[in-house]
């Protein structure tokens, strides 16, 4: 049993995580995403987030944080004087522990916060698999590989301004809502590609982009969502990708929608496609990492944010 009155350091403490903390775990998530930002030289440090960039914000993550607060295994928080300085969250997925959120406010990261969220937040050695999208950041990278976690395959950003890219064939798309049926459909083909089921977040995602179950000859061989961020996408045969990432861009277009995909680099038929049709890469490098993995990801594109998997 964890004490959650246990104290890290002089005047900071940890306590599980409230849903009414959701808004500043949010703002943490900024500040420290900008800082990391600006100390690897993407971003002009002059312009640092202002009240209405988070409001602004807030009104695209808002649901994604509700999501993970009511559908986590683990949510905690450190503060200093009642002040919330840091927090980690995880989801359990059929005995998959995935680290989704670990955030600590700049100039508090010296101070053994991150060592005392993580052991609350990821636990080690209690669950099958355990998976992280980590950032490049040195002293969290030590973090992960202290709790068990090895990198699996980077993920790069591709994307920019969508044009129309002639017409798909070879597949059907199907839209789809949130039905038992197609939640099991989705389920087999999470299991297939990455070894475990997921109904909490596909009945979120369902929620908040348009899903398609791509079909060919009447048999359903893949899944992906578009909208205002893209993915997750699933597909059994990766050859698919171009047809898929065609239809996406299109649909981008029409909707005069930014475009951007994060795909591991393991998917080589995504990646090739995004260069064959001039995509950019963003300067932001993740890294898939976990501590024992059987999942396809060269048939895989993720979750944008890339708050899970």
């Amino acid at each position: 049993m964890v004490d959650s009155s246990k104290k890290v350091a002089e005047q900071i403490s940890l306590r599980p995580g409230l849903p009414n903390d959701n808004y500043t775990c949010f703002k943490i998530y900024v500040e420290a995403l900008f800082d990391l930002n600006y100390r690897g030289g993407h971003r002009d440090s002059s312009a640092p987030p202002q009240l209405s960039d988070y409001n602004t914000m807030w009104e695209d993550f808002g649901s994604l944080y509700a999501h993970l607060k009511n559908t986590g295994a683990y949510f905690w928080v450190a503060a200093r004087d009642d002040e919330l300085i840091g927090y980690a969250r995880s989801t359990v997925r059929e005995g998959v522990l995935e680290l989704t959120e670990f955030f600590i406010r700049p100039n508090e990261q010296t101070q053994g916060v991150g060592r005392a969220l993580l052991e609350h937040a990821f636990p080690r050695g209690q669950y099958q698999q355990s998976l992280i999208i980590a950032t490049l950041d040195q002293r969290a990278q030590a973090r992960y590989l202290k709790a068990g976690t090895y990198p699996i395959t980077p993920v790069y950003t591709f994307g920019g301004t969508p044009h129309v890219n002639g017409v798909t064939t070879g597949l059907d798309f199907e839209s789809i809502q949130a039905a038992p049926d197609t939640l099991e459909t989705l389920a087999k083909i999470d299991t297939l590609i990455l070894g475990h089921r997921r109904d909490e977040d596909h009945e979120w995602l369902l929620g908040n982009r348009q899903g398609y179950l791509y079909i060919r000859r009447g048999e359903v061989v893949g899944y992906g969502y578009e909208g205002r961020f893209n993915g997750p996408f699933a597909l059994l045969d990766k050859n698919d990708y171009p047809t898929v990432l065609t239809h996406t861009e299109n649909e981008a277009a029409a909707q005069e929608q930014d475009f951007g995909i994060d795909i591991p680099l393991a998917n080589r038929a995504a990646v090739d496609h995004m260069l064959e049709r001039g995509h950019r890469i963003s300067p932001f490098i993740a890294m898939i990492m976990a501590d024992t993995t059987h999942a396809q990801f060269e048939k895989y594109i993720l979750t944008s944010p890339q708050f899970f998997i």
